[in-house]
């Protein structure tokens, strides 16, 4: 599978799926330092830059237009000023896409996730404290919130019902 991390600060999820055997690999990331970092921690690990790279920029597309998926106060959030690696980075040639957004940002990441996936797509997506979610490409989602419990355990076969029968 290929595997492109959105947002991937350090790059953990990244150098994990290419510990994995996930090939290609990418991480994207605004903050030019912690690109830096993450390359020498690849180094440490082992992996060679061809089976993980990660590059500094944002992920959003160059249009900006995504953007009135969320409020202002999460529009301030981001970094309109990175480059926008979109287009060089080929998102859709990438199979699972990984992201971390902050709380709020959840709609426009699946708003991009929506429009420029190939089908078949897998988001997997971990907003704070939240559920893991995971999401295709025709819109059928599960959540995972984190415990054993017997009103998890009838989520899970709701979620799954539902996914079975769509």
């Amino acid at each position: 599978s290929r595997l492109v991390e959105l947002g991937s600060g350090l790059g953990s999820i990244a150098l994990l799926a290419a510990l994995l055997d996930f090939a290609p690999v990418l991480g994207i990331e605004c903050e030019p330092e912690l690109v830096r970092r993450v390359a020498a921690l690849r180094e440490e690990v082992g992996l060679a830059p061809a089976a993980v790279r990660f590059v500094a920029g944002s992920y959003l597309p160059p249009d900006m237009s995504l953007l009135a998926a969320v409020d202002e106060a999460v529009r301030r959030k981001y970094r309109t000023d990175a480059p926008s690696v979109f287009a060089a980075c080929d998102l859709a040639a990438y199979d699972c896409w990984v992201a971390t957004p902050f709380p709020g940002a959840d709609p426009l990441l699946r708003a991009i996730f929506r429009q420029h996936a190939r089908p078949g797509s897998l988001l997997v997506e971990y907003v704070g404290e939240g559920p893991v979610r995971l999401l295709d490409t025709t819109g059928r989602s599960l959540e995972y919130h984190g415990s054993e419990s017997d009103a998890e355990l009838a989520r899970c076969r709701r979620d799954l019902e539902r996914l079975r029968r769509t």
